[in-house]
């Protein structure tokens, strides 16, 4: 009995992975291709690579085979419910590992990413650790848009406890058995399809938080994170806001009469701001139209997503 016991424990430590990196992906093929060649070559036979498609009807499975083909331990997966919260689920139950690394579909990773989410493991003593994100464009950035749109905001210059809506899902380290103790990701949040959505990360990150479970910061857990090219547009920087304002609703348990007083306090204010800006349209030879619109109805579409 003891000898089958030790075998049974000799298989399952060489079935199980120090780590399965999660690529949720949805009809976005050619950037899939430049975030697993960014991975590929920083693998080893301990590390498993999963990409959950999420209903895609591009070339995404025919990209993902060729990769299975050539790669030990890298998994397609096809999960048919659409929306980011489904995909990045059906990743923690197939995962072999007891951590797992969330990666957008649109980020290219760091030379040393994965060393150091290994480096991160070891440490151990911790539940969740957010990485920073740069951004880039895949064209010429638009003069309107500042410099470090799309860049995280970074939290500290080392490693350090943080609060829950500090990691972003686009870099997020995972272990595995909290996340699954903390319910998983809410289908009610993130993205649907091509439809802006937000924080099921944080949403689920502040269930973690509740629950007592450790939240870290890593600024050397580090992408490039694509500013895609609708949020370089006033109607998608709009879109984006008000998704965000929806996403935000877990955070709050405002009645019913405050939330709307804030939401009709928001919309006169654009009254306000359109003043403030005329003064600075006057004033400012580096003003843009565009940052006038955004900023003038952004707050009310954001409050107005809170409903």
């Amino acid at each position: 009995m003891n000898y089958v016991i030790l075998a049974f424990s000799l298989l399952n430590s060489f079935l199980l992975m120090d780590l399965t990196v999660i690529i949720c992906t949805f009809n976005r093929a050619k950037l899939l291709e430049l975030c697993l060649q960014s991975i590929v070559y920083q693998l080893n036979n301990q590390i498993e690579v999963l990409v959950v498609d999420n209903g895609s009807t591009d070339m995404t499975k025919a990209l993902s085979l060729r990769f299975v083909d050539k790669i030990d331990n890298f998994r397609y997966i096809y999960e048919p419910t659409i929306g980011l919260s489904h995909a990045r689920n059906r990743g923690i139950n197939e995962a072999n590992a007891d951590w797992v690394l969330f990666l957008d579909d649109d980020a290219k990773a760091f030379p040393d990413l994965i060393s150091r989410a290994l480096e991160l493991i070891k440490m151990g003593n911790f539940n969740c650790v957010g990485g920073m994100y740069y951004g880039y464009f895949e064209d010429k950035k638009p003069d309107w848009v500042s410099p470090d749109y799309g860049t995280q905001v970074k939290y500290s210059e080392i490693l350090t406890d943080c609060p829950y809506n500090v990691p972003h899902g686009c870099i997020v380290l995972y272990d595995k058995a909290a996340v699954i103790e903390a319910g998983q990701f809410s289908p009610d949040f993130g993205m649907t399809g091509n439809t802006f959505g937000y924080a099921e990360e944080t949403e689920l990150q502040k269930r973690m938080e509740n629950m007592g479970k450790r939240i870290l910061f890593d600024p050397e857990l580090k992408i490039h994170h694509l500013v895609q090219p609708r949020k370089l547009t006033v109607k998608g920087r709009l879109n984006q806001v008000y998704a965000l304002g929806k996403g935000h609703k877990y955070k709050f348990s405002d009645p019913f009469l405050k939330r709307s007083l804030q939401c009709i306090r928001s919309f006169f204010g654009i009254f306000y701001r359109l003043i403030k800006y005329s003064f600075k349209l006057i004033k400012q030879k580096d003003f843009f139209w565009q940052n006038f619109i955004i900023d003038s109805i952004g707050p009310f579409l954001y409050y107005l997503g809170r409903f």
